[in-house]
């Protein structure tokens, strides 16, 4: 038996080393090769069918036909492009010199196979399009009786053809329009529906033109008329100017005192008595009649624009008593716009990211049925050598991560088996396995090993999957992969904060690009709006772009996705302020969530009762992705906002999503973890740091690149997750397309700069330990910030003495803690404080 082993391993290893060294070379030259001989057929295709004559002799080449050969490739090229052009599409049969092609740059560039199918088909599609087109004028002139199927080749003349025969020359043009539109709708994406609506706005813009040109022409007549009906005594009364001659001058007492013009002669005669330059007197008249008294346009002259009547009408000059003409411009009226008009008609232009933006999904590699029999089988031999008896009795299989599910013997505890989690990887050659003991409603304990060829989950597969599609809520988040392979999405309404922890490099930017991209591809710009603060000013700053579409901004703010620390504070007393602001909405319409608010409105809006302070609220989605360093910059003022919007927020449509790489009780408060129930553990260093995010062990023994464990809100037991991959350029990719539809209103924060901190401030006053004055004394006289000092000078217990060095701190006599040793006292005596 032993010879019979030797003989099996020795030749397969040494085989399996030498083609590890020489596979990727040699195969990549096969690749090289089959993609030129593939390239070079075809470009002989393409000249062969190009120029295809229906004289060229066919088959065997005579002294008598030589001459005749027009081919390019002469008697091949004839026969060859003679079958093709005859049999398939006629000319357009080019296309299959141009599949050879295709399949040859495929080779080299090594593209998927799926891919290289898909623009087959519709290259294909294409081309018996064309052939078909090619074919209806002599089926049209012949009633689909055609015999000659020159140029367009056996299959269009056919087809095209029968359909006149079976279903008329309407039917027939009709049908080839709607292949058309299919053929364009799969290569180019175009949508119908969009552009229906397209259609619909121009056609509406078009009439609403003609409206108001309408309306301007008869304003116009209607002037015109009006200007030849006034009476000589209005006319009389119309502004003049001094100096022009033969126009009579008017005094300004007789104006006022006067309801008749005065004759020339009295006016000439009362003219030496005015010492003054005529005034003119400004009555609250309309600015139109005063236009209708200018003086009569003579036939030669240009009429006045009605852009120069506008501004007739905005201005009114005054001669002053000093002879200086004053130009008073009334005030500016800014134009208004209504909001929901705007988002109405953005939204209807507005098209979501298409699935071809993302890198496709290629086949993943699988584990066979034989290692996972092997595997199986190892494990039960590897538990037998510990004395521990145990089957297996189901193997799930997974992207990444395998789970055996093992059922021990009678009499075998658990912990037996916990315990050799360390000498299970060692004999399986995992990086690490985690347990389950037991697996929730089964006799059994899963055991999780990791793949030894793990694939990839893209995004894609995420996107196009049918639970992402068809899953019901307002925020869905396609989370990942299951480790069976299953789609797992979440909805952030629900959970409704999140908070994301994990090691430098395990996949924390990549899930917050997925969250994010998520959400762009399935609400739309109206109902969402993300607020990004960024720290480290790498991850989220490429969002920057969609300003105009999805972000939440503060215009007094010189950047729309937050970087600097004093900034995030700024924004995130906004967002309190928002909230409260929308509570008191809520209030006042007699609703209990943002759900039932909106409804309410959509209602009120149907009636035509619409308000510019009641409108549609979007959810507001607020990304942290280092809370660290915020806290470590400016810790009260960073946890105190954070702590009541994740107390509150969750009714009005204000969701948050706080990530960091420092799982630590000094970042993560108990304030904070106690109001985000829903937590997503990836990789961390330690068994403290994992039982600090998911307050469970388990996250040290994740093995990194999108491996997480993912703690529904309601749960104690968590799911281990893949998170999809979604590289730079798919983001990038999305925020182009994005930024090509139309521009939606922007949604502003009210900025708050000053800190409603009184109030507080006098809560923490009146409830000081009375004791605090007598601490503060002992703390300042002895320069020691120590708990064990204030229990032997005041005679307290150690909690009560632990308070009052709190408050200490709060006031800033004693600074934060070191550990074990006593705090520094940062005031050395009572002169210094004051």
């Amino acid at each position: 038996m032993k010879r019979k082993t030797a003989r099996k391993r020795g030749p397969v290893v040494f085989f399996a080393r030498s083609t590890g060294k020489k596979a990727p070379g040699s195969s990549s030259l096969r690749r090289e090769i089959y993609g030129l001989l593939c390239l070079s057929t075809g470009i002989l295709l393409v000249l062969a069918v190009a120029s295809y004559h229906p004289s060229d002799p066919i088959g065997q080449l005579t002294a008598e036909n030589a001459f005749r050969v027009q081919n390019w490739l002469g008697l091949v090229g004839a026969t060859v492009a003679h079958y093709l052009f005859q049999w398939t599409f006629g000319f357009p049969a080019v296309i299959w010199g141009g599949l050879l092609m295709l399949a040859g740059v495929g080779f080299m560039r090594h593209v998927s196979p799926g891919r290289l199918v898909k623009l087959s088909l519709l290259l294909l599609g294409w081309a018996f399009l064309a052939s078909l087109l090619l074919a209806l004028p002599k089926a049209w002139h012949t009633f689909g009786q055609t015999t000659n199927y020159y140029p367009s080749g056996l299959l269009g003349g056919l087809v095209a053809n029968l359909l006149i025969q079976f279903t008329g020359k309407l039917a027939t043009v009709f049908l080839s329009v709607v292949f058309f539109l299919i053929l364009a709708i799969a290569t180019f994406h175009l949508r119908v529906s969009t552009l229906f609506n397209r259609l619909v706005t121009g056609l509406w813009l078009a009439f609403t033109g003609v409206l108001a040109g309408l309306r301007r022409a008869f304003f116009a007549i209607s002037q015109r008329a009006s200007f030849t009906r006034r009476s000589p005594a209005r006319t009389a009364r119309r502004r003049v100017g001094p100096g022009k001659p033969g126009v009579p001058e008017m005094d300004s007492k007789a104006a006022v005192r006067k309801p008749l013009q005065p004759s020339p002669e009295e006016e000439v005669e009362a003219a030496p008595e005015v010492e003054a330059p005529p005034i003119e007197v400004v009555t609250h008249k309309d600015p139109i009649e005063e236009l209708q008294k200018a003086p009569t346009v003579e036939p030669g002259t240009e009429k006045p624009r009605p852009e120069e009547v506008a501004n007739e009408m905005e201005k009114v000059q005054i001669t002053s008593p000093g002879g200086a003409d004053l130009e008073i411009e009334e005030a500016v009226q800014e134009k208004e716009l209504d909001y929901d008009t705007l988002v109405r008609n953005s939204l209807a232009r507005y098209q979501f990211p298409s699935t071809d933006l993302l890198n496709d999904d290629p086949e993943p590699p699988r584990v066979s049925r034989e290692e996972l029999i092997e595997n199986a089988a190892l494990l039960e031999r590897t538990l037998e050598k510990f004395n521990v008896k145990a089957k297996v009795k189901r193997v799930v299989e997974g992207p990444v991560i395998t789970l055996y599910a093992v059922r021990p013997a009678e009499g075998v505890k658990i912990n037996q088996i916990v315990s050799l989690a360390d000498d299970l990887a060692l004999a399986m050659r995992a990086k690490a396995i985690r347990m389950i003991a037991p697996i929730p409603g089964e006799a059994a304990i899963g055991i999780e090993i990791p793949n030894r060829t793990p694939s990839t989950v893209y995004f894609s597969s995420i996107v196009r999957s049918e639970k992402f599609i068809n899953a019901e809520g307002q925020l869905v988040l396609g989370m990942g992969k299951t480790i069976s392979g299953e789609v797992f999405c979440a909805d952030l309404t629900k959970m409704p904060h999140l908070l994301i922890a994990g090691a430098t490099g395990a996949g924390k930017s990549v899930g917050i690009n997925t969250i994010i991209a998520s959400l762009l591809y399935r609400v739309p710009p109206s109902e969402v709006k993300f607020v990004l603060i960024d720290p480290k000013k790498l991850e989220l700053s490429p969002y920057a772009l969609l300003k105009d579409h999805y972000l939440a901004i503060c215009p007094e703010l010189d950047e729309a996705v937050i970087t600097h620390p004093q900034n995030a504070i700024l924004v995130l007393r906004s967002l309190v302020n928002e909230m409260e602001q929308r509570y008191d909405k809520l209030a006042h319409l007699g609703v209990r969530d943002i759900v039932s608010y909106n409804q309410k409105i959509e209602k009120y809006a149907a009636r035509g009762e619409t308000s510019d302070e009641y409108r549609k609220l979007p959810y507001l989605v607020v990304i942290i992705d280092e809370l660290a360093d915020l806290i470590l910059t400016a810790a009260r003022e960073v946890e105190e906002p954070i702590t009541r919007l994740a107390q509150m927020a969750r009714a009005v449509g204000i969701h948050l999503i706080v990530a960091t790489q420092r799982p630590s009780v000094d970042i993560l408060t108990g304030l904070i973890k106690a109001n985000f129930p829903t937590r997503i553990a990836y990789q961390v260093a330690t068994r403290p740091d994992s039982k600090v995010i998911l307050d469970m062990y388990g996250a040290e023994k994740l093995i990194g690149k999108g491996d997480m464990l993912f703690l529904p809100p309601g749960t104690g037991k968590p799911i281990r997750l893949q998170n999809a991959l979604i590289t730079t350029e798919e983001v990038g990719r999305i925020i182009r397309h994005v930024r090509k539809q139309p521009k939606f209103p922007p949604y502003e924060l009210k900025l708050v700069w000053n800190r409603p901190a009184a109030s507080a401030k006098a809560m923490r006053e009146s409830e000081q330990d009375e004791l605090f004055e007598k601490a503060k004394e002992i703390v300042i006289r002895h320069q020691q910030g120590s708990i064990s000092l204030l229990q032997r000078k005041l005679k307290i217990g150690y909690a009560r003495a632990a308070r009052l060095i709190d408050e200490l701190e709060e006031a800033g006599v004693v600074g934060p803690g070191q550990g074990s040793k006593a705090r520094d006292v940062l005031i050395s005596s009572y002169g210094d404080e004051a």
